[in-house]
């Protein structure tokens, strides 16, 4: 990946994009709510602030395809274009393995509050299954 290139960027100062736009917000003072307006994009910040997005990719197969969507626009205008107001923002695109593979907790992991169910097995096939071969699942 070639991070000289303005295109491997997802937010990169200077330019208009997801971490540049102004947002929608709303003020709050010591009455609760006060008004509605735009957050401001600093003019020249001291600060650089730098982003890696989480794994948002909703594309086909292992690895996302580096092309920009709106999962990697909307998880950095959520999460980090409002630092755009104290800090000159970056944030690349990169390689992550997709939504569809990432590994996930087997669902009987997931709770040990689920109820434990017997695992009949047989020592041998044809052999009939009994007491002695019963042992608690795999939530327990």
């Amino acid at each position: 990946m070639d991070y000289s290139s303005g295109t491997n960027w997802l937010c990169l100062p200077g330019r208009a994009d997801t971490c540049s736009t102004p947002l929608p917000t709303t003020a709050l003072n010591a009455n609760g709510y006060g008004s509605v307006g735009q957050s401001e994009v600093a003019k020249d910040p001291r600060l650089d602030c730098f982003y890696v997005y989480p794994t948002v990719s909703n594309d086909r197969g292992l690895n996302s395809d580096l092309n920009v969507d709106n999962s990697e626009r909307s998880a950095a205008q959520v999460q980090f274009a409002r630092f755009a107001g104290v800090c000159r923002t970056f944030a690349p695109i990169y390689r992550q393995m997709t939504l569809g593979q990432s590994p996930r907790p087997l669902p009987e992991r997931m709770s040990r509050s689920q109820p434990c169910w017997p695992i009949r097995t047989s020592p041998m096939p044809g052999v009939p299954i009994s007491p002695s071969t019963t042992r608690a699942g795999p939530s327990c």
